[in-house]
């Protein structure tokens, strides 16, 4: 896609306007992994707790798990702060840590929703065959198809424990190959 230059910068600006509570939540995000990861306080975000230990940052999610980033320092050159990722020095900044929160999350859900398949005895034909970022692709046989794809959807839109709120729902199809809306 080729743009001009000041379109993009004015889309952009009219999209953080129109989006200030996540430019807001990007802000804080930010400001708690900087006072937790270099400060080494621990503080808490709503269901996140960023802390450090050692030279190492973390964010304890509320599912019990955690995210961790490497030899966490501040950039002498420029003030940013970052770790150090398999690729090298890599920047932290708040749209970066919610994004990763997000991702984290989403993740532990599906698997949450999967063991739930697999322990369900009305699926025992059901074989998970793969996951595509949010998807659930299941295989079995063919006159099992219907009743096996209306199990799937309400477990795929069961919530988690730990955010019983979150409104959820699945959609999808019966195919005799994978298919992307």
């Amino acid at each position: 896609v080729i743009m001009d230059l000041e379109k993009v910068k004015t889309d952009l600006r009219n999209w953080r306007m129109a989006n200030q509570p996540i430019i807001d939540l990007w802000g804080e995000l930010e400001r708690c992994a900087r006072r937790a990861f270099l400060e080494g306080v621990e503080v808490e975000h709503g269901p996140l707790v960023f802390e450090r230990f050692k030279s190492d940052g973390y964010i304890h999610l509320p599912n019990g798990t955690f995210m961790k980033y490497t030899n966490v320092n501040v950039n002498p050159d420029d003030g940013s702060f970052g770790y150090e990722s398999r690729m090298g020095w890599t920047r932290l900044w708040g749209g970066i840590l919610l994004e990763n929160v997000c991702q984290a999350l989403c993740c532990a859900l599906l698997k949450k929703q999967m063991l739930t398949m697999v322990d369900d005895p009305r699926l025992e034909y059901l074989r998970i065959a793969n996951t595509v970022h949010d998807e659930c692709l299941g295989v079995t046989y063919e006159d099992l198809a219907d009743e096996s794809f209306k199990l799937m959807r309400w477990h795929m839109s069961q919530p988690a424990d730990w955010c019983p709120d979150i409104p959820l729902n699945a959609a999808g199809k019966i195919s005799d190959e994978y298919e992307k809306d």
